[in-house]
């Protein structure tokens, strides 16, 4: 049984069929067109690019490179006890 390519869900019966790869329906099929033109893209080219938004400004800010990317987490928790 395949997952969708683009939002990894479990496809039980049918799904969307497009350049190899299955889509659970048609939100994900559109959504999809991203992996088919990834697909086309150098691995040199893809390094090029990450290289040149690493080393260049802050596309936030305008301050100073080298930019950094990194995923970050904030939790808040409350207890309430009778």
């Amino acid at each position: 049984m395949p997952n969708c390519a683009y939002c990894n869900t479990f496809i039980i019966f049918g799904g969307k069929k497009q350049g190899g790869r299955t889509f659970c329906n048609d939100k994900c099929l559109q959504n999809g067109y991203v992996l088919t033109a990834a697909d086309r893209l150098s691995q040199r080219s893809v390094d090029i690019a990450v290289d040149e938004v690493h080393q260049g400004e802050c596309p936030k800010c305008g301050g100073p490179g080298p930019g950094d990317v990194y995923v970050s987490h904030t939790v808040w928790s409350v207890v309430y006890l009778t």
